[in-house]
């Protein structure tokens, strides 16, 4: 497990790559990678996204430009293509 500023990342590892439950803020996807090199020199292959906050979802786009599958549940995909408002 990976933490940092947002959700904690779990990680699992297999012969194909690294499996990975959610993935943070996108700024933070290079130190991510960084990291999980420490654990593996295997690509991460799969992310799986817990719910649509930013700090889950923010590096999905930097990790499918990495070769990664995203998947999350039909509701959490459904709530990140509609546009966010922002709680002040």
């Amino acid at each position: 497990m990976l933490t940092g500023q947002g959700g904690n990342i779990t990680i699992f590892k297999n012969e194909k790559g690294l499996f990975i439950i959610d993935d943070q803020f996108a700024r933070l996807s290079n130190q991510i990678l960084s990291s999980l090199k420490t654990i593996s020199d295997q690509p991460v292959t799969t992310v799986i996204n817990t719910h649509f906050h930013g700090d889950h979802t923010g590096g999905n786009e930097n990790m499918a430009n990495n070769g990664a599958t995203i998947f999350a549940q039909k509701n959490v995909r459904s709530r990140m293509k509609k546009q966010q408002q922002q709680k002040r």
